[in-house]
């Protein structure tokens, strides 16, 4: 049975550009083990040779299912096992649903560090029903006791990331563990075009949520679309001047306003 833990942590330097960014594990994957210890069951007919179960077959990590290989099972095995040659799939993907692990806001960074740690046991409570002749055969089976301990530290720097951009990759612990993270970080000192003319101030900037737009008085109708750090449209209206963020994170938001003197994007920080 397999584990898998996954921490993080981020180094800081001051020298580096400001930055916000979001961690998501988007898949994860154990090797199958192949069979991982054998049972025999000795004949109970005379003439029916033992039988060769494989207890240990391999298990879904994330979700603590069985799973098959479709119908490739080894014909010497009544139990789910995966094939031993390599170019098989030793495992599944599961989709794990965007598992946010990390966020942060308005940081001075260069780069992001992931320790991740696993460790396997061959103890287990395995349920045969496919056995011939012995249906629904339970037995408790700890061969050697032994857990195998696994670890790995990965870094990735952000200058292989373009800022705005979904980054992917694939980690692997120890070659037996894998987990898929996507990474989506903004630069602030790069990304957003902010503008320091007249058409529009916010008031009072820092503010708990509320705050109040004041165009000036050349612009009649406008739009206003407000976004975070990542790029997320969080507000969108027309012709409202009076704003309410305070059922958002605190943090830096960008505030565009579009009229018929163009658009403007300012920032704000809410408290």
């Amino acid at each position: 049975m397999k584990y898998l833990f996954l921490t993080f942590s981020l180094v800081s330097f001051m020298t580096f550009s400001q930055i916000s960014y979001t961690v998501k594990v988007t898949k994860l994957m154990a090797l199958a083990d192949d069979c991982d210890g054998e049972l025999t069951i000795p004949p109970i007919i005379p003439g029916v040779p033992p039988i060769t179960t494989c207890p240990f077959a391999p298990q879904d990590p994330v979700f603590q299912l069985w799973v098959s290989d479709n119908g490739n099972t080894n014909e010497d095995y009544y139990c789910w096992a995966f094939d031993s040659d390599e170019d098989q799939a030793y495992g599944l993907w599961n989709d794990i649903s965007d598992v946010e692990i990390k966020s942060e806001y308005n940081i001075v960074a260069d780069h992001i560090k992931f320790e991740a740690a696993g460790f396997e046991s061959d103890f287990i409570i395995v349920t045969c029903s496919e056995v011939p002749l012995i249906p629904n055969v339970t037995d408790l089976i700890n061969p050697d006791e032994s857990v195998y301990e696994r670890q790995f530290i990965d870094q990735i720097p952000f200058s292989d990331m373009q800022s705005g951009v979904p980054y992917t990759q694939t980690i692997s612990l120890g070659g037996v563990y894998f987990f898929e993270i996507e990474i989506l970080y903004f630069n602030l000192a790069s990304t957003i075009n902010l503008s320091n003319n007249s058409n529009f101030n916010i008031s009072p900037n820092p503010s708990k949520g509320n705050f109040t737009i004041k165009l000036n008085n050349n612009i009649n109708n406008f739009s206003t679309i407000i976004k975070d750090v990542m790029g997320r449209t969080v507000y969108s209206n027309k012709n409202e001047s009076e704003i309410d963020l305070s059922s958002q994170n605190p943090g830096v938001y960008f505030v565009t306003v579009n009229s018929n003197n163009g658009s403007t994007t300012k920032k704000i920080l809410i408290k």
